[in-house]
């Protein structure tokens, strides 16, 4: 390209980073976007959050923290796939309150978090064991305008099932059918997992029947303490 006189710009700078992130050369990205400013060639939001993927992928949250407040040095704004990314990277290694502060950041800086932001905070908090926590954002959802998926609500009912409350489990997955939401496979072999630890086998065995006649195929190991 360079013996070619074609110089490299933006574009071309951000896709070597991304590839080099997504190969897990976490070391080699940071140098191309070092080259990248050496050459006055200025990184954008893709370019820094495709840095911050790149950290959260190596489990170097932190050092993603770091270039966010590099992003604002350079006046450039954080958007809600920049706070999802992170968010999702300090959830990841455990740090939940680094995660809930991010999130109550985003919403300070008026960016808009997204059915995606949601799902990200509800899965870290169950996975934290704060499941009435996740349920009260949950519910919060309509009030911020925001419309639950089948990742949502998938999400949620796992959270219960983890604690043992199945019939909330159940009371949701109703809800989430009479909303207009149809279940994936991985929905009912959560649910019919969550109705075999309570004990409840003639329930789990009607889901099984539902989740066949929908089309789905439950795993192997499901379906052999189901029948």
């Amino acid at each position: 390209m360079l013996l070619r006189g074609i110089f490299p710009n933006t574009i071309t700078y951000n896709s070597m980073i991304d590839g080099f992130c997504k190969h897990d050369r976490l070391d080699d990205a940071k140098r191309m976007f070092i080259l990248m400013a050496s050459k006055g060639c200025s990184p954008d939001v893709v370019t820094l959050t495709t840095l911050i993927d790149g950290c959260c992928r190596a489990k170097r949250a932190d050092d993603g923290m770091k270039l966010l407040h590099e992003m604002s040095r350079r006046g450039l704004v954080a958007d809600t796939v920049t706070y999802n990314t992170l968010i999702h990277g300090f959830c990841q290694v455990g740090n939940l309150n680094a995660a809930q502060d991010l999130f109550q950041e985003m919403i300070s800086q008026v960016v808009y978090p997204d059915t995606v932001t949601y799902n990200i905070i509800i899965h870290g908090m169950c996975k934290g064991g704060l499941v009435d926590e996740a349920w009260d954002l949950f519910c919060s959802l309509p009030i911020d305008g925001v419309e639950p998926d089948v990742q949502t609500y998938t999400i949620m009912i796992s959270g219960f099932c983890g604690i043992g409350a199945v019939s909330e489990a159940n009371a949701l997955f109703r809800k989430m059918k009479d909303n207009g939401h149809v279940p994936n496979a991985c929905t009912y072999i959560l649910l019919i997992r969550g109705c075999l630890r309570a004990g409840e086998i003639a329930a789990s065995a009607e889901l099984m029947t539902e989740m066949r006649s929908n089309g789905f195929r439950g795993d192997a190991f499901t379906m052999k303490m189901v029948c």
